[in-house]
């Protein structure tokens, strides 16, 4: 799962929470009695290319206002996570474009989660031989917000935002794992105790989870084994099946650009192959490391073989090896 359809899900799975949010100063306005509509399908169909257009995502949503005449509105929230030129310019063609198929008050909202600080376009404008044309739209730059002001919210959706924030500081190494492995798990119990709809904050912890991934394996672990600890699962998923799946899923993708890459040179094929097995190896490496990290705590081979969802037999070879590498 991408981080694009993460928040695309998070949005609509936390669509309440999402308005009280980013529409504080008008939410007096909205008739939440009625259900939110989500038009994806329509979206899609009037801007097909933003269905590629790297790190952005599109939603549009469908609300009732309180005038007692069915009136509707659509508000297109975008999250923007890198630089581009003419981007005021692409929401001014994207507001056009709405408003010429529904007809009815259209809001912009724009949220910015990429790292550089004084970006941030917020108006198109244009002139020319008396013909003048002024867009503006709101916008929410994640990175200028305050971590403390967000961990301190009662609204859940500070949640995602912090989340987006945490990963524009690990980008720019002003975060590390550790400090973000535990912030996280801290954040999920706070969360996990709140007086909030369970079934909502479930779905929460795994953006929240899944949003900024762990690279090593010491951290994958200490995070797997809280998260699930606190979510009341019984059997663990351990670090060597995470790096497994994550391995299956780059081989995958090396196989699919060694076959294009067949038809050019074999030259190409012979690389994908020692990348796949250099994968492999490092895959093999860390699994060691993993064990062998676990028996300096203490752990048992049988408890090791437990935690990581290894059969005895494969953990006992792997101890042996690194007893042997050791000599």
């Amino acid at each position: 799962m991408t981080n694009d359809e993460l928040w695309k899900g998070i949005i609509e799975d936390l669509d309440i929470e999402f308005l009280h949010k980013f529409f504080a100063d008008s939410i007096h306005l909205f008739d939440l009695t009625k259900p939110i509509i989500f038009l994806d399908k329509e979206l899609s169909q009037i801007m097909p290319e933003s269905e590629d257009s790297g790190r952005s995502v599109d939603k549009l949503l469908q609300v009732s206002l309180k005038t007692g005449d069915n009136q509707l509105i659509l508000i297109h929230p975008e999250v923007q996570g890198y630089r581009h030129e003419n981007y005021a310019e692409r929401e001014f063609i994207y507001f056009y474009r709405l408003y010429d198929r529904f007809k009815i008050p259209i809001v912009t909202l724009v949220i910015f989660t990429d790292s550089e600080l004084n970006y941030e376009p917020s108006y198109y404008s244009y002139s020319f031989l008396g013909t003048e044309i002024l867009y503006k739209y709101r916008t929410y730059k994640v990175m200028k917000q305050s971590a403390e002001s967000l961990a301190s919210s009662d609204n859940p959706f500070d949640a995602v935002i912090l989340t987006a924030y945490w990963a524009i500081e690990r980008k720019r190494e002003k975060l590390s794992e550790e400090d973000l492995a535990d912030l996280k798990i801290d954040l999920m119990r706070r969360l996990l105790v709140g007086n909030y709809d369970k079934k909502r904050i479930r779905k929460l912890l795994v953006f929240i989870k899944t949003y900024l991934r762990f690279e090593k394996p010491e951290n994958i672990l200490k995070f797997e084994e809280n998260y699930l600890e606190l979510l009341k699962i019984d059997k663990p998923m351990g670090v060597i099946e995470i790096l497994a799946k994550q391995a299956k899923e780059e081989i995958a993708t090396m196989q699919i650009q060694a076959k294009q890459a067949k038809e050019e040179t074999a030259a190409v094929q012979t690389q994908a192959k020692r990348a796949k097995e250099e994968i492999m190896a490092q895959v093999e490496k860390e699994k060691k490391i993993a064990i062998s990290n676990l028996r300096k705590e203490g752990f048992s081979t049988e408890k090791i073989a437990y935690l990581l969802g290894m059969d005895v037999d494969k953990v006992k070879t792997l101890l042996n090896e690194l007893d042997a590498e050791a000599k």
